[in-house]
């Protein structure tokens, strides 16, 4: 405990309870005239038919047809937000999941693709490869889009009637087998999104191969094929169209094509972003890109390209010649940004890498790892010391210590002797004090055991939170031993004692390490709660009365009634020195996790007129609700206007934080930790959750984790939000990942020679 507080929290209990609206994307589009519905058009698999309003029940259903229309008209933020009840008491209070509204290509795109399937059917004959191109890799969104499109140019009333009228039973079974393929864009994990993009990309690849491929060249099919894709997708069809044939698109483009139908091609090819687009998720990925690639200064990822991203463009692109430094971003950026940023997939999350490598221990408040022991000392550091200075030669320290865990005279000597032997001398004090430890640790062959005990802190929700790590490692032939001797005291014959030992050696115990040039030498990593005296950490068991809502856990304190089983390996991840990875500030997620955090949530919020709202006018509500009176109340009314406006971690939140920031900078505040407790200071140039942590005070109605957690970001995994251990997304949505056990790997490497590495 410090200052009254948590020594170290997780956000967990009421705050893992609350609903968030899934972040959405506006498609672009216009009214059009109604032109019937096709025959097909129940195949909108992604929209969920609902009422116009939440009780309204003399409202008529929505249908797939409609809610496209909906789409064209209002926008897809808007409709996604009717669609979720917005304002029904049911789902604002967390009664269902939200209902999401596919993102499709626009209706001006769908109008031309639509156009260019009437061209092929048109008069005598029938292109056949225009018909393919204009419907390889579309989304099942995309697909049903163009079908209602279509329909003012059907002559036997609808789209898919018109192509089995044109085309042979070949040829119709081949667009059957394209149109199956198409599905959900965003269903699933964003792993398997990303999957089907790729399969996208490479049936569109394939099909720009067909049509340059032999003589002649098709160029409606090219057209048809680049026509509706944005960005991103342009960069995975360039990616893949060289893995498929060897070659670079736009040269193949410029070989096979020339003057106007080459400038036409090369125009839809050539689709990019530039200062004054979005908001795009798209945008986001970039500037997330640029940050990875070591932007100075970071980028703010706000999928909004600003000023700050042309400056950071130009930067990158001056750097990597041939790129033209013009802060557009081209298709040629694109493509190197992807090669020197590639995404991956961890917690279920899109990822890129962070410039530097992932630091997710505390760092060592006193500047050592080691306690601080002399005579009379007992225990693992008295053992790791004796052997250390067993291994130093003869000439320098010529008392032997006997490895007795005890700190006696012959070792007391010896410390004196290395201490008095070290360039230039240490003073012979014959204390193992930092100094002396980190000469020792430089000096020193391998040894079987070694204690660390020491301070760290961090800011999770914009305040400094404080940890202490103390364990015991031993290396046996064919193990590692880290041992964590936990005490429980008040309810600790509760069941729930013995259900947490478990949880923690469930999680935690996953990995061992292999020496790649001898794969037969192996050595299991073991995590041990063991209850030997005296205790590296004092657990308080609360037992929750039935019926009761179990308080909010921290490393010192834990629930019974907090059933999550991330609950005990959370907080066994502080006992071993692992920082918190949710509610953190974006340059310290990307130095603790070594990823770079999800662009999130994109588009802003809508009033009661479907009227996109401001971020200044949210960061304007928000301040005059955190500097209100009562000052306990601050906390349930500046949640109210989050709660209110949706938001969630993610590119708007940011936009908002920076609005917010900029109105009232010189006016900041920071809370800070003392020796007499917590302080707020001044912090004219803070942030926007340091700020609300200074403002809402602790015994606030509603705390400030509910508020700051907006504007920070947040890791699935067991040090972040624990939600990955009660609702696993896929595969690689890993509670624990190898960063976490790095430092356990380099003690393997230092005291037993080989090549190691971490596996599961």
């Amino acid at each position: 405990m410090a200052g009254g507080r948590p020594t170290v929290v997780e956000l967990a209990g009421p705050h893992d309870q609350r609903r968030r609206k899934a972040a959405r994307a506006p498609v672009s589009g216009r009214t059009r005239a109604p032109g019937g519905s096709s025959p097909t058009s129940a195949r909108h698999d992604s929209v969920t038919a609902g009422t116009f309003a939440p009780g309204a029940a003399d409202r008529p259903p929505l249908t797939p047809a409609s809610v496209l229309e909906l789409q064209r008209s209002a926008g897809n933020a808007a409709v996604a937000e009717m669609l979720d009840g917005a304002g029904d008491p049911r789902r604002s209070a967390g009664g269902g999941p939200p209902r999401t509204v596919q993102r499709a290509i626009s209706g001006e795109q769908a109008d031309r693709i639509a156009r260019q399937l009437d061209n092929a059917m048109e008069g005598w004959g029938t292109d056949e490869e225009a018909i393919y191109g204009a419907l390889s890799g579309r989304s099942k969104a995309d697909i049903e889009r163009i079908r209602t499109a279509y329909l003012p140019f059907a002559d036997e009333g609808s789209l898919d009637a018109d192509l089995r009228d044109e085309l042979t039973d070949g040829e119709m079974a081949r667009v059957t087998r394209i149109i199956d393929a198409a599905v959900d864009e965003e269903a699933g994990t964003p792993e398997e999104t990303a999957a089907r993009r790729a399969g996208r990309a490479k049936s569109v690849a394939q099909q720009l191969d067909e049509a340059m491929r032999d003589l002649g060249t098709e160029e409606d099919q090219i057209y048809n094929v680049l026509t509706g894709r944005t960005p991103h997708e342009m960069v995975g069809i360039a990616r893949e169209y060289r893995t498929l044939t060897g070659r670079g698109l736009e040269a193949d483009l410029r070989d096979e094509m020339s003057g106007t139908e080459l400038e036409q091609a090369l125009g839809l090819y050539r689709v990019m972003y530039t200062e004054g687009d979005g908001p795009q998720v798209e945008i986001g990925k970039l500037q997330r890109a640029l940050n990875a690639t070591g932007a100075t200064p970071p980028v703010r990822v706000t999928a909004m390209f600003d000023a700050a991203t042309t400056t950071a463009l130009r930067a990158f692109q001056a750097a990597h010649p041939p790129l033209a430094s013009d802060g557009q971003a081209t298709l040629e950026t694109w493509l190197k940004l992807d090669e020197l940023a590639p995404t991956s997939f961890a917690q279920g999350l899109e990822v890129v890498t962070a410039p530097t490598a992932p630091e997710p221990r505390g760092v060592p408040k006193g500047g050592t790892i080691h306690p601080t022991i002399s005579g009379g000392s007992k225990g693992a550091a008295v053992e790791e010391l004796q052997q250390k200075l067993l291994t130093i030669p003869v000439a320098l320290v010529p008392t032997r210590p006997t490895v007795n865990g005890k700190f006696d005279k012959n070792t007391r000597k010896a410390l004196i002797e290395f201490q008095k032997a070290q360039t230039p001398p240490m003073a012979g004090s014959g204390i193992a004090d930092a100094a002396t430890w980190a000469a020792l640790d430089a000096a020193a062959g391998p040894v079987t055991v070694g204690r660390e005990d020491f301070a760290w802190d961090e800011r999770v929700e914009g305040t400094v939170y404080t940890g202490d790590t103390h364990f015991t490692w031993r290396l046996a032939p064919d193990r590692l031993d880290v041992t964590v001797n936990i005490r429980f005291t008040g309810g600790s014959k509760d069941p729930m004692v013995t259900q947490w030992r478990n949880d923690i050696t469930n999680v935690w115990n996953r990995f061992k390490f292999v020496d790649e040039e001898d794969p037969a030498r192996k050595v299991d990593l073991r995590f041990i709660v063991g209850s030997a005296a005296p205790p590296d950490a004092t657990v308080k068991v609360t037992v929750t009365p039935p019926g009761k809502t179990p308080g909010r856990s921290n490393a010192g304190e834990w629930h019974t009634g907090d059933k999550d089983p991330g609950l005990a390996p959370h907080e066994f991840g502080h006992l071993i020195g692992f920082q918190d990875e949710y509610n953190r500030a974006p340059e310290m997620y990307g130095l603790v996790t070594g990823e770079l955090a999800d662009v999130g949530k994109v588009d802003a919020p809508t009033d009661a007129g479907g009227v996109p709202v401001s971020p200044d006018r949210i960061a304007k509500e928000i301040r005059t609700a955190a500097t209100s009176t009562p000052a306990k109340k601050r906390g349930g009314k500046t949640w109210g206007v989050a709660q209110g406006y949706g938001l969630n971690q993610g590119a708007f939140a940011e936009r908002v934080a920076i609005e917010y920031e900029t109105l009232y900078k010189g006016k900041m505040l920071r809370e800070d930790l003392g020796p007499s407790g917590y302080k707020a200071v001044n912090d004219p140039n803070g942030t926007i959750a340091n700020d609300l942590a200074a403002r809402i005070p602790d015994d606030s109605d509603d705390g400030e984790a509910w508020v700051t957690d907006v504007f920070l970001h947040t890791n699935r995994s067991i040090m972040g939000s624990m939600r990955s251990l009660t609702s696993p997304v896929g595969k690689h949505d890993h509670p624990i990942a190898p960063r976490h056990v790095r430092h356990f790997l380099n003690i393997l490497a230092r005291n037993r020679p080989g090549k190691w590495k971490v596996t599961e």
